[in-house]
């Protein structure tokens, strides 16, 4: 299976942004940027301030991608995929602390509608307009590969004519003791059918998973796969 990455876009501690444009982080080194409505979108989208950690930020690097395609104002049936190893735990453990009794009067409704790790994907969605299918697939680590076989597979289908895939977590709480070692941050790839679009060239499936071959590479996580992309674009 073959696609062509189109665009590309990220949060991470160091920086965020797409190959158009790198924002660097400098004053909290290690940590995630906490990035207002107008550094995100450019036009308002009252959802977006209310939305958990975990949901803005995937949001985020979701947009930043779409940006980079010049393919935001598309409204076709483009997908999203999203793999996660702790998706919306974060979250889920803040709601708890609203139930336990004596702490707090009554559960709350704002953190209860994000206790889905699915949650910005159908935020992205109602804001882009876009109809395809929307899922998120929990991995047991942050190599977010499965996820893009599964984005080429649905563009070689023809089930999608365009799809959103990529990875999105924050730092692992505190109770996971045994937990793989998780980069925190967001990294998603726009893809199309091969030739529709120039963006960073084309990338090909290998046989049995074992990766994927991007000009002469082969690689076996999104991350490095962003890295490469990055190095081909300057």
């Amino acid at each position: 299976m073959e696609a062509t990455i189109s665009g590309m876009g990220w949060v991470s501690p160091r920086s965020h942004g797409n190959g158009k444009q790198t924002v660097h982080h400098e004053s909290n080194p290690g940590l995630l940027p906490k990035l207002s409505r107008k550094e995100v979108l450019d036009r308002p989208y009252k959802p977006f301030g209310r939305m958990d950690r975990f949901s803005k930020l995937g949001f985020a690097a979701l947009t930043y991608a779409l940006e980079d395609a010049g393919s935001a104002a598309e409204t076709d049936n483009t997908a999203i995929i999203a793999s996660t190893v702790f998706g919306c735990l974060d979250t889920d453990l803040a709601y708890h602390t609203t139930l336990v009794p004596g702490k707090e009067a009554c559960a709350s409704p704002a953190l209860f509608a994000y206790t889905l790790p699915n949650s910005f994907l159908g935020e992205a969605c109602i804001y882009y307009g876009f109809t395809g299918e929307t899922f998120v697939i929990n991995e047991g680590k942050t190599s977010g590969m499965e996820g893009l076989f599964m984005a080429m597979d649905l563009l070689e289908s023809s089930v999608s004519t365009r799809v959103v895939c990529g990875i999105c977590d924050l730092v692992p709480p505190d109770l996971v003791d045994l937990a793989p070692e998780t980069i925190p941050g967001a990294l998603f790839f726009v893809l199309d059918k091969k030739g529709k679009r120039a963006g960073y060239g084309t990338v090909q499936s290998m046989e049995k998973g074992n990766g994927v071959r991007y000009r002469e590479g082969i690689y076996n996580d999104l991350a490095a796969l962003g890295r490469a992309c990055k190095r081909e674009d300057e």
